[in-house]
Order: C-alpha cells, then structure tokens, then sequence
C-alpha cells in the first residue's frame, strides 16, 4: 500500500501562492524561462559541445551560459542573447504565438512569426496572419 506524504511547507506555499494573481504570473513567467534553458541546453548537448566551447563561439562567458541554461537571474535572457546562443548551436530560432485559451470564436485568427539568426548576425522577422 503507498503511503501518502504530508506537502512540504513550500508545496503549502506554492499552493497558497497560486490563489494570487500576480503570484501565478510571475510562477508562469519563471516557469518559461526554466523550459527555455532547458531546450537551450538540449540543443547545445546535440551539438556536441560544452558550455565553455559554446561561450567561446559566441562571445560569452561560460558562466553566462550556465546562467541560461539553469532560467535563473533577474529577467532572462535577451532575444538577442537567445539568438546568438543558438547560431552557436547552429539551429534557427523560430518563434509562434497562439491563443492562450481556446473559446469557441464565430472568426478565427492565427498569428505566426518566424525570427531567424542569420551567420551575420542580422534577424529575418515575417508575420503571417490567417483568418
């Protein structure tokens, strides 16, 4: 028979926490940006390289990869600084939006966006728009 576990003190927290509005929002925003470090590092292990090697192709610091990787300081990275990390890992980044709650709509709209990092640096920005 499995035995249940009391929640820990910080799932309590959490809990509680998530009654709040702006709580479940900044929950939500760091969330993403743990995923997007997450993806990066896969990226940069399929590549075959190391942070250091990664860091040195694009001009940062080994620890400031590690930061990335881990979603951790204040903001998150820049776009651009997503960017050049994954014209390091030679892959494109392509960007999509969609709605964030699907309500039954008499019209339908799909907005999609492709950002591309470019060998010069340079992005490619396209917004298509169907209804």
């Amino acid at each position: 028979m499995a035995r249940k576990t009391k929640p820990s003190k910080l799932d309590e927290m959490r809990t509680r926490g998530l009654e709040n509005e702006g709580f479940r929002e900044g929950y939500a925003a760091r969330d993403a940006l743990i995923r997007l470090g997450e993806m990066l590092q896969q990226l940069r292990e399929a590549s075959g390289l190391t942070q250091s090697q990664l860091a040195g192709r694009v001009g940062m610091t080994q620890p400031a990869v590690s930061r990335i990787e881990s979603g951790l300081g204040s903001n998150g990275p820049e776009i651009d600084t997503v960017m050049r990390y994954m014209h390091g890992c030679d892959f494109e980044l392509v960007i999509g939006a969609k709605h964030k709650v699907a309500k039954a709509r008499k019209k339908s709209a799909a907005t999609t966006s492709r950002l591309v990092a470019t060998p010069t640096g340079l992005a490619s920005l396209t917004y298509k728009t169907v209804l």
